[in-house]
């Protein structure tokens, strides 16, 4: 504190700043051969721009650092964009209309209750900011709580002591969106198990791993020789496992990409795969037709189970790791032992066996599973007999994907009506539909804490939703 009164009072004095030149990012633009004004362009952002990340004066917002590291494909500690405590350069804050920065809710369509047409449809160009100044001139506060950001009207010296959320709408809503490049679905998304951190698998073949507030790569992994299928995270929170067309399943770490291990057990792709609940066995299923339990350390082949007819698209472990539930395109819902490979001796399913099923999950109290079907319904059954419970019928086309909330109480579902539904798993009761993404959903899934939601389309996009259903009637 003594030192910053001295400054102030001799501003003659100025102290000049020595920063610390960025080499890897230069080194990686040589090495492709291009210059600053290349790189530019390529990524949207002025010549001079470049010149200040270089030489370590500026650190580029998470808008440019999130395409620089999809330019380069490295992540952002390869290219040196990661911040030093130490180190006294800024970030630039000169971006375009950033989607990671700056969200705007310009036609942020929520649809909510059971009524398909009742929408709310914001003006043009509102930003955040504006929408707080509209809704009061006092100044209400946007707690993003999920972002862990505040926005306030300006002309509030002090943000209030408490939040203001109007039901349904600013809770319920975009945080971010993440594209990817033409002909690179995002195959699979998965929050990791204590937060923070969202993988997904792209089509590139690659595997990112994603700051979850604000969308920026932080790990890419490359250990492929073909588009990925699936992703997904141990319970530690420390290893990604990760399936590919190559027919290979990877085991690899999280925060250095290194790879701990290779499965090749299967002759066909692998389209599927799931940790147990304590992180020690990987069920994988594969076009091959197969379900195959090994141990996650080893590599050693547990059981296979071998009674579906047909690609096998998704499977779950039940709560107690004793069982997994698998469906594919023979349409039947499939429960056994993850040990001896047989089947349920009480399970029936009674269900319609035609049209494929795209996803299936375990509750996370054991007794019910649910099967997302190419029919357009979801249906939920009993986990122990097999009996029907109800059929969610929201949808329009097929359903590609459903998941429980962690609490239990409700599923999100999205599919090729292009909408994500979030409904009530006891009643059925439609809750929330999003409409933000153009072409069929091919994943979701829920942060440990059940408030956001994240959806990977076919439209190159994955999206991250607030969801508040406390202020749902």
């Amino acid at each position: 504190m003594d030192e910053v009164r001295k400054t102030r009072s001799q501003p003659a004095s100025k102290k000049k700043i020595q920063y610390e030149p960025n080499l890897k990012l230069r080194r990686e633009r040589e090495l492709k051969g291009w210059s600053q004004t290349v790189v530019a362009e390529k990524i949207g952002a002025q010549p001079n721009l470049l010149t200040r990340w270089e030489t370590g004066s500026a650190f580029p917002c998470p808008f440019y650092r999130q395409k620089l590291c999809t330019l380069f494909e490295k992540d952002a500690e390869s290219l040196g964009l990661i911040k030093n405590e130490q180190t006294d350069a800024a970030q630039d804050t000169v971006s375009p209309r950033d989607p990671l920065q700056h969200e705007t809710l310009d036609h942020a369509e929520v649809v909510h209750g059971d009524t398909p047409g009742r929408k709310i449809d914001w003006q043009h160009g509102l930003s955040r900011r504006t929408i707080l100044g509209i809704l009061g001139a006092g100044g209400i506060v946007l707690a993003g709580a999920l972002a862990e950001s505040f926005w306030w009207h300006k002309d509030s010296a002090q943000p209030p002591p408490h939040a203001s959320f109007p039901a349904h709408v600013l809770m319920n809503t975009v945080l971010y969106t993440y594209k990817t490049q033409p002909l690179e679905y995002i195959n699979d998304v998965a929050w990791s198990p204590h937060g923070g951190y969202i993988v997904c698998a792209v089509g590139d073949s690659t595997a990112k791993v994603l700051d979850e507030r604000a969308g920026t790569v932080v790990r890419v992994y490359r250990g492929h020789k073909s588009y990925i299928n699936c992703a997904q995270w141990a319970s530690d929170g420390l290893r990604i496992a990760t399936g590919s067309a190559d027919k290979t399943v990877h085991i690899w770490n999280a925060m250095t990409g290194s790879l701990q291990m290779k499965y090749m057990g299967h002759k066909q792709s692998v389209l599927y795969l799931a940790w147990s609940h304590d992180g020690t066995m990987i069920a994988s299923g594969s076009r091959d037709g197969t379900v195959q339990v090994w141990d996650a350390f080893t590599g050693q082949r547990i059981s296979t189970y071998t009674r579906h007819k047909g690609s096998v698209w998704s499977l779950r472990w039940s709560p107690d790791n004793g069982s997994i539930v698998s469906g594919g395109d023979d349409g039947i819902v499939h429960v056994w032992s993850a040990n001896s490979a047989k089947p349920s001796v009480t399970f029936r399913y009674t269900g319609p066996a035609s049209g494929g099923i795209n996803e299936v999950d375990w509750s996370p109290d054991g007794k019910w599973i649910l099967s997302a079907h190419a029919n357009s319904n979801v249906y939920l059954w009993d986990a122990l007999t097999g009996s029907h419970d109800f059929t969610y019928q929201g949808h329009t086309a097929a359903v590609r994907t459903a998941r429980w909330s962690p609490t239990g109480k409700i599923i999100a579902s999205g599919g090729v009506d292009d909408t994500v539904q979030i409904w009530d798993a006891l009643t059925g009761k439609r809750l929330l539909e999003y409409l933000k993404q153009t072409n069929d959903i091919l994943e979701v899934s829920w942060s440990p804490d059940a408030t956001r939601l994240v959806s990977a389309s076919k439209d190159y996009s994955m999206i991250v939703y607030a969801v508040s259903i406390t202020k749902m009637g």
